[in-house]
């Protein structure tokens, strides 16, 4: 799920910087490339934030899983609990990393716009939308895991 939101988000990072996609509207001058350190910096800093907001709603779900034994309910369960939560503070890191679009200094402004639409992308598309699809597809292959870690 990280590899869709950084696939998605490094290409926007390349429409906007390196193809010169909305450039008048952001005050971006297109340099024709993407410096090497746009994508290792955007790369670290949303995953660390994409496994928080992965914790929170997998644990969460876990927990309504023992409790139940019912996949789709504690799925939905999990989401109804996080969702606030995950909202919120993606919400907080979108006005902060949102701000650096607007300085004047180009590398700055385009980890911002990389950060900014990472922290969307994971927040609205993956976590709420993707992961409990994909956990309701998956049914009960969710909870496998190999004898040595537990598994029965």
């Amino acid at each position: 799920m990280n590899l869709l939101s950084l696939g998605a988000t490094l290409g926007i990072v390349v429409t906007v910087f390196q193809k010169g996609w909305m450039a008048n509207i952001l005050h971006i001058t297109s340099t024709g490339y993407v410096s090497i350190i746009q994508p290792v910096t955007i790369f670290c800093v949303v995953f660390g934030i994409s496994m928080d907001y992965e914790v929170f709603l997998i644990s969460r779900i876990i927990e309504e899983y023992e409790k139940t034994g019912d996949n789709e309910r504690s799925t939905a369960e999990g989401l109804k609990k996080t969702g606030g939560l995950i909202t919120s503070a993606a919400f907080i890191l979108l006005v902060v990393v949102g701000s650096f679009i607007f300085t004047d200094i180009e590398i700055t402004k385009a980890i911002g716009v990389g950060l900014f639409c990472a922290v969307f992308i994971n927040a609205t598309f993956v976590r709420i939308l993707f992961v409990p699809a994909l956990m309701k597809l998956l049914g009960r292959a969710n909870w496998w895991a190999p004898r040595w870690l537990g598994g029965r």
